[in-house]
């Protein structure tokens, strides 16, 4: 059995997406979903009538070197450690009004990101999303939530390099871990990490429409908070400042970013400029 034969195996449990150079397998049932380079594969065997086997030989960069995905229940087990906690239950077919509104995507800089899973993890949480620019998909990013680096591959004709050097080239943020305040780098991780939180203050955003107020946010980077707030619209920004520091004080918050948004519009990030031409 050779690695393209992994597509003709996907149904309504697993799906197995194949490229040149890597698979991509997600369950519909359970909260798994991941991505193997092709040249890391050493094989791809059928370990029972309904399990599917795809041996990785230790010490490749990927982190899995057994994965078993059961075809008829969509459970999956990577190195011993089975998924199988069930995908959340989707919105009942009686409420077909909600397909019927504009969905609003966040964005910085034209990326943007669709299909996230996330799932528990060793270290937090795992995350697979797909990464588009300008609504068209150009790779997938892979965290497996277990303290090591992410993954970003790109989709064909698109260079992985390429839009991760472009990403690093947005501003620099800052941050203080517990060392000081420092300059930090963008990358593709911490823009993933955005547009995530970017999309929950989409929906906070929504329940404040045509209330007058609008949605903050508070990051307390080096004491690990995060806190969020909802302020009078004609507030101004050094009242709405000056009454947040007095509060925050209180609950021995010295160190914090203070950020407000006051539409959907605020979630739509341009502070470089990015041609389709240079993510080749």
């Amino acid at each position: 059995m050779i690695v393209q034969d992994l597509q003709k195996l996907t149904n309504e449990k697993l799906q197995f997406s194949v490229s040149s150079d890597s698979v991509a397998i997600k369950s519909w049932t359970c909260k798994y979903a991941d991505m193997v380079h092709v040249v890391d594969i050493e094989s791809v065997e059928m370990a029972s009538p309904s399990v599917v086997r795809i041996s990785i030989p230790v010490g490749t960069r990927m982190g899995d070197h057994e994965i078993l995905a059961d075809l008829s229940t969509g459970i999956v087990t990577a190195d011993g450690k089975t998924f199988d906690d069930p995908m959340p239950e989707s919105v009942p077919k009686s409420q077909p009004q909600k397909k019927a509104r504009t969905t609003f995507t966040p964005s910085i800089n034209g990326f943007s990101i669709r299909s996230a899973k996330t799932m528990p993890s060793e270290d937090g949480y795992a995350l697979y999303c797909k990464l588009y620019f300008n609504g068209k998909k150009v790779g997938d990013f892979v965290d497996k939530g277990d303290g090591g680096e992410y993954s970003f591959y790109a989709d064909k004709p698109y260079s992985s390099h390429k839009i991760e050097s472009i990403v690093r080239s947005f501003p620099k943020i800052v941050r203080d871990y517990g060392f000081g305040q420092m300059e930090v780098e963008y990358n593709i991780g911490i823009m993933v990490d955005d547009l995530m939180e970017m999309k929950d203050i989409a929906k906070e955003l929504k329940k404040f429409d045509g209330t007058g107020r609008d949605y903050v946010r508070i990051d307390d980077w080096k004491g690990g908070r995060h806190l969020s707030a909802e302020v009078v619209a004609t507030l101004s920004d050094e009242e709405m400042a000056k009454r947040l520091k007095a509060d925050l004080k209180k609950r021995g918050m010295e160190e914090f970013e203070i950020r407000r948004y006051r539409s959907l519009d605020d979630l739509c990030v341009c502070n470089t400029a990015v041609a389709y031409e240079i993510l080749n």
